[in-house]
């Protein structure tokens, strides 16, 4: 799609060390975004925490994300929402996030 870009992959990186190293990336797309003093893109990615403990750190990690700016080699997320987010227990706990990512370039 137009504006469209490669993801970096420090992004999910970063997102799964704040989880404690839980989590399986379902996906992460990445949009160019600029606005008159500021430029660098829009990421969207998901994630799947299977199983009780993953679940949970899954979980921790959508209440650290609510105030979270976070830095980046060069760059620095500076607002991120929950796109979507789920959690099942049964057969076994699992919590699926879709999260929304404004990384600016420094």
């Amino acid at each position: 799609m137009i504006g469209d870009v490669d993801p970096k992959n420090d992004v999910a990186e970063a997102l799964m060390r704040m989880a404690g190293g839980y989590g399986r990336l379902l996906w992460h797309k990445s949009k160019q975004w600029a606005s008159a003093s500021l430029e660098g893109t829009r990421d969207e990615v998901a994630f799947e925490y299977l199983g009780p403990d993953a679940s949970a750190a899954g979980e921790q990690l959508l209440v650290d994300l609510n105030d979270a700016n976070f830095a980046l080699p060069g760059r620095t997320v500076t607002d991120t929402q929950i796109g979507y987010h789920t959690r099942l227990n049964r057969p076994q706990p699992r919590t699926v996030a879709v999260l929304e990512l404004l990384i600016v370039k420094d």
